[in-house]
């Protein structure tokens, strides 16, 4: 008995030391023993259209398990998070990881560890702010209310924002308490609300939302009183062009905004000073909008004169309402070429629900190829495909590239993006994404795949977990080799028949964040003299500066470029806070670098460099910069004939901003209007072009138009 006693006691003892052997030596875990992982580096955050981007360098460990993303309103109180697998540091078509859960527009605070196997989570990585918020909707303006029976006409101005959702109509009896609520969708300017009481005082307020719920201060309340005998005459609320208006384009339209529904057949514009203007009447859906296109050109440095006639629906007249504008002199530099698409302009609508997003453009014996992408259906499910449409000079489309103007391709399972496209002997080269992995498609002339180009015209990658979607393309003359850039500063070589060229980086790739950690994301390539140089941007610590890197044809840095083989420039050394600078484009400007792009999303920025030194030319803009509040980014520039600088961007409603420089980097004011030309309702400029004639050619995600020069 006492045996037996002692050996379960020593049982128990060996028990306990094991237990406590390892305790101590802790799991074990593969590859490091358990310990944790190191914190991932190189965290950078964008925010674009309500949504965050983030990207990081990679951890090398052999045992990570994830990443970890944290984030929240506060910093120091990141209380939401999102897992990110070990191999994927991109989930989206522009090749970063995407905070796809954020609520209403704000600033956020962001930061990322690592978790290994053995459940062991890094430090926490330093935090990075963004910020999802746009400005809110300006209040509509011209809110009115005209009484009926057993309803009330309501009437606004229209917003300009380009990411305005809605307008959110209250009323109700009581002022202190409007409970009722009414929607009216963006390009809605007046609204009807009926089943009311008669002879019962109503009252409203109008305010507008955009598209991540940030809406506008609401209106002044007003008032009207419902009435079986509606003898309220209506009104004209506002026209275009505005009454005395001069300078008119030679294609406007005349547009008529009532204060409620008017009838139809009794309803007209009349030009009383023209006994040649013909003009086809085109009403809105609310009966309260009337518009008249000429249908010709109206002549220039010409006077108009303008009647409105009318009734509402109760027979009640219109006060007869008279109004004039005056037109341009000629169709002069900054106006739409009339000869080109509808009046200037070519339409892009095709795919499911006609969303097409094109991204890029080159012309070819007179032939305009554009390329992007669009949904169609695949395998019974909706998926982007690559898509080319080619235009004749006249901005229609070639219907012998085929019967529908455009062809599409899919070229991986999954999502197919197209960012990129230049012609080389007879070729085009298109670049982007496939399913995650970079994608460069050759095509013929005749929208045919090039099968000389790795025998099938498609060549896809796959770099791992490295952003892989290509944004750019450009081709070396003298050494045969087409320079892919990524979204993150990496690199692919590859000579014309798709075959990489391994004397450049390693097997023909390069990664640049490898030496630059602190490079966020490129936009653009081009290559000079066997040099190549990115533009983009880089993290400074509170936010992103301009950032240009200039490479060796083998991929090394070039270290007489800056000293580093980066220039970075500062844009908004001003702003004590978080700013973000960027470089979209790049041109070569007689013996010197034109970078083009932002000072802080808010406006335009144009900076000229020394192509070996990486120096600022002093002699160019301010001490070697100009920045511009034309609109908030350029995405393309062109050099003309004459050597003036043609800039492509958007202002802050979306439109197309079209402006010229002088070489100096002054604005050429004999352009446009002041040096340049909006074009409303032309959103996401991309690409620019200038034909034979200078005339320019500004292609956005979904429209073409032609400017002269």
């Amino acid at each position: 008995m006492w045996r037996c006693k002692m050996i379960n006691r020593g049982m128990k003892l060996l028990a306990l030391i094991l237990v406590l052997l390892l305790a101590a030596c802790g799991p074990t875990g593969t590859g490091n023993g358990g310990a944790k992982p190191a914190t991932p580096q190189g965290l950078a955050a964008v925010a674009a259209n309500g949504e965050v981007t983030l990207n990081w360098q990679a951890n090398s460990e052999a045992d990570l398990l994830k990443y970890i993303i944290y984030y929240g309103l506060q910093s120091g109180n990141l209380d939401k998070k999102q897992d990110v697998a070990k191999d994927k540091t991109s989930t989206t078509i522009f090749g970063f990881s995407k905070i796809t859960s954020l609520a209403k527009a704000s600033d956020y605070f962001f930061a990322i560890s690592a978790v290994n196997t053995s459940q062991k989570e890094s430090d926490l990585s330093a935090e990075v702010r963004a910020s999802t918020a746009t400005n809110a909707p300006a209040t509509p303006k011209n809110f009115k209310a005209t009484a009926g029976n057993q309803k009330v006409s309501l009437s606004w101005s229209a917003n300009t924002e380009k990411d305005l959702k809605q307008y959110n109509i209250y009323y109700g009896t009581n002022q202190n308490s409007l409970n009722n609520t009414k929607i009216a969708a963006k390009k809605e300017t007046s609204l009807v609300i009926d089943s009311l009481q008669n002879k019962t005082k109503y009252f409203f307020k109008i305010e507008a939302e955009n598209n991540i719920g940030k809406v506008s201060a609401a209106s002044a309340i007003i008032s009207a009183t419902p009435d079986l005998n509606d003898n309220t005459a209506p009104a004209v609320i506002s026209v275009e062009p505005k009454d005395k208006a001069t300078n008119v384009p030679l294609v406007a339209s005349i547009r008529v905004k009532f204060s409620e529904e008017m009838l139809r057949a009794n309803t007209k514009i009349t030009v009383v000073s023209s006994v040649d203007f013909n003009c086809s009447n085109a009403w809105n859906s609310n009966s309260d909008e009337l518009s008249c296109k000429p249908s010709k050109s109206l002549k220039p440095s010409t006077t108009y004169q303008v009647e409105v006639s009318g009734e509402d629906l109760a027979g009640n007249k219109l006060n007869k309402y008279k109004f004039s504008f005056t037109t341009a002199a000629k169709a002069g530099p900054g106006s739409l070429d009339e000869s080109f698409g509808e009046k200037g302009i070519f339409t892009i609508n095709i795919g499911i629900g006609g969303n097409s997003l094109m991204r890029s453009s080159v012309i070819v014996n007179d032939k305009i190829y554009i390329a992007g992408f669009t949904k169609f259906m695949h395998a019974n499910k909706e998926k982007y495909w690559f898509v080319l449409v080619r235009l004749n000079s006249d901005g229609t489309l070639d219907k012998s590239f085929d019967s529908s103007g455009y062809k599409k391709y899919s070229i991986s399972s999954g999502d197919d993006y197209a960012f990129a496209m230049i012609h080389h002997a007879g070729k085009l080269y298109v670049v982007g994404g496939a399913n995650d992995d970079m994608a460069i498609v050759s095509f013929n002339l005749d929208g045919s795949l090039n099968s000389s180009f790795n025998s099938t015209g498609i060549l896809i990658k796959d770099f791992g977990d490295i952003a892989q979607a290509a944004r750019a393309i450009t081709f070396d003359t003298q050494s045969q080799t087409f320079y892919i850039v990524g979204s993150r500063f990496n690199v692919l070589a590859l000579d014309s028949s798709g075959k990489t060229v391994n004397s450049f980086g390693v097997n023909g790739y390069k990664v640049l964040r490898n030496d630059l950690p602190k490079l966020s994301a490129s936009r653009d390539i081009l290559v000079r003299k066997t040099k190549i140089y990115i533009a983009g941007s880089i993290n400074n610590g509170k936010g992103d500066d301009l950032a240009i890197v200039a490479l060796d044809n083998t991929g090394k840095l070039d270290m007489g470029f800056s000293g580093d083989g980066v220039v970075e420039t500062d844009l908004s050394q001003n702003n004590a806070g978080f700013a973000y600078d960027y470089s979209f484009g790049l041109s070569i400007f007689g013996d010197k670098l034109l970078a083009v792009g932002t000072r802080d999303s808010q406006s335009f920025a144009l900076a000229k460099y020394d192509f070996t030194s990486g120096n600022l030319d002093k002699t160019f803009g301010n001490k070697g910069i100009v920045i511009d509040n034309l609109g908030k980014s350029i995405y393309d520039v062109e050099i003309d004939n004459k050597n003036r600088i043609v800039v492509l961007g958007d202002n802050s409603n979306g439109g197309f901003v079209i402006a010229r420089y002088l070489n100096t980097g002054v604005i050429d004011k004999s352009f446009g209007i002041n040096g340049h030309v909006t074009i409303a309702n032309k959103f996401n400029p991309v690409r620019l072009h200038l034909d034979n004639n200078n005339k320019i050619i500004a292609q956005g995600s979904d429209s073409v138009v032609r400017v002269l020069p």
